[in-house]
């Protein structure tokens, strides 16, 4: 058991300086709201970054984890548990929990030295936390499906990515930032539940593909 934790661990102490190191990023522009856009952060900017920027930490750390499955790491693979819907969950809850870790210490960091929110922590990283989950999920489906732990990294950013730039949701079901910027005729917890489930499924989806040795070590 020790030993499969420790081979994990050397796929995640890659991202997790990366992940801690955005996460210091985003308490320094809080830090900074006023000069970089003219007005102080108030609770709304804060709970924007927690929602909108803060999960990518979860898929910065999907990245480095799942750096195995491109078969340069065959003796790291087969050290892995045998189950390997165990090594998937694993692999997307991890992200999602150094994601609840780096948003506590970025909120606790505003509300001591930048500002106060009216909106509590517990409230912020609960209605937030579905989407580092889906984010990671879509990471891994998209890691194992092309054996390449960037092309699960550039389909969680695509997903990030529409909905930062179109500003709207293209799906209210499935819109990532609801909690902050919801739209008219928003259910947020309907939303917040198909996120939830579609991460169950890319989940499922990714266990499946990543049950068989052969397909990821056979090209090593």
């Amino acid at each position: 058991m020790t030993k499969r934790i420790h081979a994990q661990a050397i796929l995640l102490k890659h991202g997790i300086a990366a992940a801690a190191a955005f996460g210091l990023l985003c308490a320094v522009v809080l830090a900074n709201y006023d000069l970089l856009f003219g007005e102080p952060a108030d609770g709304g900017a804060l709970y924007a970054m927690v929602e909108q920027f803060l999960p990518l930490t979860a898929v910065i750390l999907s990245s480095s984890m799942w750096s195995d499955v491109e078969g340069r790491r065959p003796m790291l693979f087969m050290s892995l548990p045998f189950n390997r819907a165990e090594v998937v969950c694993y692999r997307i809850l991890w992200p999602v929990a150094a994601f609840f870790v780096i948003s506590a210490a970025v909120i606790a960091y505003a509300g001591i030295y930048v500002v106060k929110s009216e909106v509590n922590a517990y409230e912020m990283i609960a209605y937030s936390l579905p989407v580092p989950l889906v984010l990671a999920a879509i990471a891994s489906f998209a890691a194992v499906l092309a054996k390449s732990a960037m092309a699960g990294q550039g389909a969680a950013f695509a997903w990030w990515f529409v909905d930062t730039m179109a500003g709207r949701p293209v799906i209210k079901e499935i819109y990532l930032f609801a909690a902050t910027n919801p739209p008219d005729g928003l259910n947020i917890v309907v939303n917040r539940w198909t996120l939830v489930i579609i991460s169950a499924v890319l989940a499922a989806a990714a266990a499946l593909l990543y049950g068989s040795n052969e397909r990821l070590i056979g090209d090593a």
